[in-house]
């Protein structure tokens, strides 16, 4: 019993973490499959969502394995990803319309993606610091999925991406300025396995 009560204290911990890590998915609903122009981006039909209207993981292990991977861990899993091939992508202000600028980064990302089929890959959308939490949860989600379709589009089996937003929650520059928030306006990749 007295051994029951020493590891008492460390499963609480690891409890408490677990409840904690937590990340939230934003539901993506008709109205925001349009850009600020009002032209759609993809067909209703051809969003990807589950049945709940919430991007579904379809990554064994996805919602443990993200309770214990820290900041650190994911910074080395992105530039890894980085190293195999796959290049950030970064978007305007409020917006999540693929840029043409970064039409040739993502296809030479699909390329490299359909070269190494053994690869899965998670997509991480992110906002800069400016709007609510909520509506920059909303928008990196948003990101993430303009760039799951499109790899689609280019015959990446959907089976082996999955996406996440980190919101503003993830900056890559801390700073204030119009410089910073472009930068940290983007969609990065973890490579799963």
């Amino acid at each position: 019993m007295k051994r029951f009560f020493r590891f008492l204290p460390l499963i609480l911990i690891c409890l408490s973490l677990v409840a904690c890590a937590g990340k939230t998915t934003v539901k993506e609903d008709s109205s925001t499959a349009m850009d600020n122009q009002g032209d759609t981006m993809v067909p209703d039909d051809e969003k990807g969502v589950g049945d709940s209207g919430i991007e579904e993981s379809n990554m064994p292990g996805d919602k443990f394995r993200e309770a214990f991977v820290s900041a650190e861990d994911r910074e080395a899993a992105t530039r890894a990803a980085l190293k195999a091939g796959l290049k950030v992508v970064h978007f305007d202000f409020d917006k999540y319309t693929i840029r043409d600028s970064d039409i040739a980064i993502l296809q030479a990302d699909a390329r490299w993606l359909k070269d190494h089929p053994d690869i899965y890959v998670r997509i991480e959308g992110h906002a800069d610091e400016r709007g609510e939490s909520e509506y920059n949860m909303a928008l990196g989600e948003k990101r993430a999925m303009s760039v799951k379709r499109y790899f689609e589009s280019l015959g990446v089996s959907g089976k082996k991406l999955s996406i996440i937003s980190y919101g503003e929650e993830a900056p890559v520059d801390e700073g204030h300025n119009e410089e910073a928030w472009a930068k940290n306006r983007r969609v990065e990749f973890e490579k799963l396995r």
